[in-house]
């Protein structure tokens, strides 16, 4: 396992967290792991510094370690079908992020220190409880794509309306108003 580079664990069920093993392989550049019990991400995770690709699912995990968020070689971040209720209150080092999926949690709230991400193109904050976002994610110059369906949204969030480079919003299921999802159109030009 130390040489793999691709890796896809699926924990037995029981099994609350990631094999001590798994921390050691230094070549891993693509790890997704799945666990209907998983709890708990050791910050020992920020010793593989090579991956690229990160999945984490497992509906018993209601936090991640600050340590994910300082894997700098990450291009693709998939936490979801998780139970998280907040995120680190760090600044991110994710100079290579990309695709950014925090889908199916029970977050509330996204910290503005998360709008540093400034290479992140793609983010999906669908499936949470979020009803704003930080107006700070506006500086989120190459951000294309944000899917926020599934939220409490009663309108649209004043930091969306300032993504200068957005080309797709979906907002499906929220309980925007008429008038706010006129607004949304309009500034999709949709």
């Amino acid at each position: 396992m130390k040489n793999a580079n691709h890796l896809v664990l699926r924990l037995k069920k029981g099994q609350s967290k990631i094999p001590g093993e798994i921390y050691k392989s230094q070549n891993l550049t693509h790890l997704e792991i799945y666990g209907p019990d998983l709890a708990e991400i050791s910050p020992d995770i920020k010793k593989l510094n090579q991956l690229t690709y990160l999945s984490i699912q497992g509906k018993k995990l209601t936090n991640v370690p600050a340590e994910i968020f300082q894997i700098k070689s990450l291009s693709t971040l998939k936490i979801k079908n998780c139970s998280l209720f907040e995120l680190p209150n760090i600044t991110p080092l994710l100079p290579s992020l990309i695709n950014l999926d925090l889908s199916k949690n029970v977050l509330e709230k996204i910290p503005q220190k998360f709008s540093g991400i400034k290479s992140l193109n793609y983010l999906n904050l669908s499936h949470n409880k979020l009803t704003d976002l930080p107006i700070e994610f506006s500086h989120l110059d190459n951000l294309v794509r944000i899917i926020l369906d599934s939220n409490p949204f009663t309108r649209l969030p004043l930091a969306v309306t300032r993504m200068m480079n957005l080309m797709h919003l979906s907002m499906d299921h929220n309980k925007l108003t008429p008038d706010e999802k006129n607004l949304a159109k309009e500034l999709l030009n949709i």
